[in-house]
């Protein structure tokens, strides 16, 4: 992540990388830049099963809602970002989803590739 967002892949420099757990939510990926106020949420999927648009909108509506709350601030004045990481495809559907919300996708492909 922190070469993705050197590269321009993401749209800002994390500071810190790493997963979430509370409560309410877990997230498997996580990247924050703190000084510009800028969370990355990703969702990973490492099965053999395609992705489809229901993972999409759980990440948004579901997770990063929860996330949010556990932000300084409860998340107020935060840019949030959205990724799926897979190993297997996405389905069309997916993908028409991630467009919408500006969600970057990275599949097994893309994640072997140097970022840029």
């Amino acid at each position: 992540m922190l070469e993705e967002g050197r590269a321009g892949s993401i749209p800002f420099t994390p500071q810190m990388i790493g997963s979430h757990w509370s409560r309410q939510v877990q997230v498997d990926v996580v990247a924050a830049n703190f000084q510009s106020r800028e969370v990355l949420v990703g969702e990973c999927r490492w099965g053999a099963d395609t992705i489809d648009r229901a993972v999409v909108r759980a990440l948004v509506k579901q997770k990063v809602p929860l996330l949010r709350a556990d932000l300084p601030d409860a998340g107020q004045g935060w840019t949030t970002h959205f990724a799926l990481f897979a190993r297997a495809r996405f389905t069309s559907a997916a993908r028409k989803d991630a467009r919408r919300h500006t969600i970057v996708l990275f599949d097994a492909a893309r994640l072997d590739q140097e970022p840029g």
